[in-house]
């Protein structure tokens, strides 16, 4: 049961992009507080993406994204009135050979 002090808020994902300079690209990725147990992911996690196409093996470390949070924006409800969310700047890999035992 949901305390009457706790807020619901979303966690929203944007891409870091570099080249061929800085900007920011919106991933249309959100998630609940409860995806991440309870925890927003903070500078420096990373946090596997969870969606692999169906046609390709979820197993195979290729065919798996990494996101690494490289900064995270708070936007109060005051902010957007419809809700208040965290954004996520993120910059994405393939998932490594190394990371096998964690992510499958």
């Amino acid at each position: 049961m949901k305390q009457t002090n706790e807020v619901d808020y979303t966690v929203r994902f944007f891409l870091k992009n570099e080249q061929p300079e800085d900007y920011i690209t919106d991933l249309k990725l959100e998630f609940e507080l409860q995806d991440f147990c309870g925890t927003v992911p903070a500078v420096g996690d990373f946090v596997v993406h969870p969606g692999v196409p169906p046609e390709l093996d979820r197993r195979e470390m290729s065919n798996r994204q990494v996101f690494e949070v490289v900064a995270r924006y708070f936007l109060p409800r005051a902010h957007w009135p419809e809700a208040c969310f965290v954004a996520l700047v993120v910059k994405t890999r393939p998932a490594e050979e190394v990371e096998a035992a964690i992510i499958v």
